[in-house]
């Protein structure tokens, strides 16, 4: 009621605030301070402008951009955990790329549960995200994708290396020409932040410096491969 005043505020509005502070219990009115009516008309307007700008940040949040793209990275102790969030044209548009059917594409971005991860075809993955050690490819040795109607989050598993810096390419930046920039951020498992870039047509890599690894005696590195 009081948030659709501040939109909407009249005389009428005036004499509804004047016969609601006549319903505040006596034990109340004390408190009150008189407010001249041109700091009253201020106010309203400084109530109104907030609202809006609340109505719209929260909009700009919780909306969803068809060609928005970030990817998070999470070094373990024994593998890369890559995720890809896409924007649903994106994700179809990356798909498409990798060869897949125009019914496939349908039934991998339908909306889904929150824990209904369906596996991806491996040849998907080099349309995502290409991973190198030096002169070495990283293979990726699991992906899975999860939609929920609004985006898509694809994410793709690497084995663990111990030493270097990663370089990363963003491939779905390159063939997806409608794309919007987005950010990369990668982090270890304690949270310690290992690279960050901004994410655009003009710029689709970023760099990642791997953090020593202790390990039990009998581990190895790697990670469950496709199957």
């Amino acid at each position: 009621m009081f948030l659709f005043r501040s939109f909407c505020g009249s005389r009428r509005g005036d004499e509804a605030d004047r016969l609601a502070w006549h319903s505040v219990s006596a034990s109340l009115r004390p408190s009150f301070v008189p407010i001249r009516s041109g700091l009253r008309r201020t106010s309203r307007r400084l109530q109104r402008s907030v609202a809006l700008l609340i109505l719209f940040s929260t909009f700009a949040v919780n909306a969803h951009g068809p060609f928005d793209g970030s990817v998070r990275m999470l070094v373990r102790t024994d593998s890369i955990e890559a995720t890809v969030t896409l924007g649903t044209d994106a994700a179809r548009a990356v798909l498409s790329a990798a060869g897949l059917s125009t019914n496939t594409i349908a039934e991998l971005i339908r909306a889904r549960g929150p824990h209904s991860i369906v596996k991806l075809p491996p040849a998907v993955t080099a349309h995502v995200l290409v991973i190198r050690n030096g002169t070495e490819t990283l293979p990726a040795t699991n992906a899975m994708i999860l939609s929920d109607g609004l985006e898509v989050i694809l994410t793709v598993i690497y084995p663990r290396v111990e030493r270097g810096t990663l370089d990363v390419r963003a491939v779905f930046y390159e063939e997806v020409a409608a794309m919007r920039p987005g950010s990369f951020f990668a982090h270890d498992e304690n949270g310690t932040q290992l690279g960050a870039a901004q994410l655009s047509r003009a710029a689709v890599t970023a760099q990642v410096a791997m953090p020593s690894v202790t390990r039990e005696p009998g581990t190895h590195v790697g990670a469950p491969s496709f199957k």
